[in-house]
């Protein structure tokens, strides 16, 4: 409206300055004239320098809780932005939501604009809110300019929290197994090798890989099953065969709610993964709550690699020689299918997880 409005002027004055034959008009005529073609040129040299960052002010977050971000839109250039209009798209789990949200503001010359932004989901994963235009505008309004901005920020939204209820069944194995000798005696087999990994603060020792350490440069320690004291084993399939934000949803919280119920059952466990990029089983041993909030943590970042191309023998190792060793294994998969050593527990529904949760009571 404000171009058709200064167009007409601008002809107002061109019939006047003819009419009349009035040079002032005339040249007030071509000043409108290349006002009107600098605020073109200038709406294009605006948007040029302006960058965007997001800063969130949490790492991670329960579900259905909000957090907080900052967005700084920085502005490189010798003039002032006095209006802009930012297009945001946020994604949960790799799907982006329907809906655009949509922020307004101004920025001076080598400044800087901070607005903060609240955010929630709810769905677990990993939420994240990237730019994908910004619209800026001449400094009377008449023209605008877009430009695609990249910059994004991320958060771990945490499960909900739930467990389910698991117990174990009660086996006697006879009167010889009541006084059994430790394992690590002399003249006995040594105890047996579980694992590889970096020294952490605490470790023995008489525990460090020499030979491993010399050749990687970083201080290797073993890890002994007598050390260890796991009672089941709970791989987890990454490979998700579809991005369904809701069945991702599913997945995070079952996979929660069975590893809080082994906490809650005072069952330790062992959590373990296939990690893509290293081309390795990774596991880590669950004894307290804190334990749990970092692997869950840990595994939703690591399932936005794409494990779909790994060689499903090479993937499923580690659960397969944990059924032949006849250790008690249980696996959940993206299909949302439990299994305990090979044979098919029980599966859950994308939609009814909740009520099967609270529900289900498994036995292993």
């Amino acid at each position: 409206m404000r171009k058709i409005i200064f167009f007409f002027a601008a002809l107002v004055t061109f019939y006047l300055a003819g009419f009349f034959r009035n040079s002032s008009l005339m040249i007030l005529f071509f000043a409108q004239l290349f006002l009107y073609i600098g605020m073109f040129i200038t709406s294009k040299l605006l948007g040029r320098k302006l960058s965007f960052e997001v800063l969130m002010s949490d790492k991670k977050v329960k579900k259905g809780e909000y957090t907080t971000g900052c967005l700084k839109i920085k502005n490189q250039s010798l003039l002032s932005v006095t209006k802009f209009e930012l297009i945001l798209r946020c994604k949960t789990n790799g799907v982006y939501d329907e809906k655009k949200r949509t922020v307004k503001g101004y920025v001076g010359a080598k400044g800087t604009t901070e607005i903060e932004i609240q955010l929630s989901s709810p769905y677990t994963g990993i939420l994240s809110i990237e730019a994908e235009q910004i619209k800026v505008w001449d400094y009377l309004g008449f023209f605008s300019s877009k430009k695609k901005i990249s910059g994004n920020g991320t958060v771990v939204i945490m499960p909900s929290g739930k467990k389910i209820d698991i117990r174990k069944q009660q086996v006697f194995l006879g009167f010889d197994n009541l006084n059994r000798e430790p394992v690590n005696r002399p003249g006995q087999q040594p105890p047996e090798i579980y694992q590889i990994k970096e020294y952490t603060p605490g470790d023995s020792i008489r525990n460090i890989h020499w030979k491993l350490t010399a050749r990687t440069d970083q201080i290797m320690s073993k890890e002994y099953m007598d050390e260890i004291g796991t009672e089941v084993f709970f791989f987890i399939d990454l490979r998700f065969t579809e991005k369904s934000a809701k069945k991702i949803n599913a997945f995070w919280e079952i996979t929660s709610a069975i590893s809080l119920g082994l906490i809650s059952s005072d069952i330790p466990h062992c959590i373990q993964w296939f990690n893509v990029n290293e081309k390795r089983t990774v596991s880590h041993d669950i004894r307290s709550h804190e334990d749990y909030l970092n692997v869950i943590e840990n595994l939703i970042i690591t399932s936005a690699t794409d494990s779909s191309q790994v060689n499903s023998e090479e993937y499923l190792h580690e659960f397969y020689l944990h059924c032949m060793n006849k250790e008690s294994v249980l696996m959940f998969n993206s299909d949302l299918l439990l299994s305990y050593n090979e044979n098919r527990l029980m599966e859950f529904s994308e939609e009814n997880y909740a009520q099967e949760i609270q529900k289900q009571t498994i036995f292993i």
